[in-house]
């Protein structure tokens, strides 16, 4: 009888685990992750150019290109965002499975994505910024949704934080490799 319920126990903890297991695959799927990566990924090696032009004098060569190589690897980056995913409850990823697997969750992410894309392509980043300056001047109330978001949202000084704990780190890796 022991065995039995054992073996009952051990299906049980298996199939628990394959849910999970699958609810994260579906997760990845529904929150576009490999889409995400890939933008965050051309983000990063521009800015990396950048940086090799501002901070290195062009002088980055191999290097410094197989570093960059390295932070935005992919595979690697998906597993970071797999293993944050992993640490969430099955309720959390069954409630992220259920609104990103619908219309409204669809077109949110599929906005995100396209969002993200554009603002690499600088004519479009000054479009939206001369656009926002004119709204600001010729009716102001029409961006108090967006006021409001950023303010609910705490976005300004979350994205300054992260912003400042990036470089800190950066600065901090620069230091450490001499």
């Amino acid at each position: 009888m022991r065995r039995f319920v054992g073996a009952i126990f051990v299906l049980w903890v298996s199939a628990v685990g394959a849910s999970a297991q699958a609810q994260l695959s579906i997760a990845m799927d529904h929150l576009k992750v490999a889409e995400l990566i890939d933008v965050m990924r051309i983000e990063g090696a521009d800015y990396a150019e950048t940086l090799n032009a501002e901070m290195l004098n062009g002088q980055g060569g191999p290097v410094w290109a197989d570093q960059v190589m390295g932070i935005y690897n992919p595979q690697k980056m998906s597993e970071v965002v797999r293993s944050g995913l992993a640490k969430l409850s099955d309720d959390h990823l069954r409630d992220i499975n259920q609104f990103y697997g619908s219309d409204l969750g669809t077109k949110v992410i599929k906005l995100e994505v396209a969002g993200r894309r554009a603002m690499m392509q600088d004519d479009l980043k000054n479009i939206a910024q001369d656009t926002y300056q004119i709204a600001l001047a010729e009716d102001p109330k029409s961006l108090e949704p967006i006021h409001i978001i950023n303010r609910v949202g705490d976005m300004v000084e979350r994205n300054v934080k992260a912003a400042l704990t990036a470089n800190y780190h950066f600065y901090l890796g620069m230091g450490s490799r001499r």
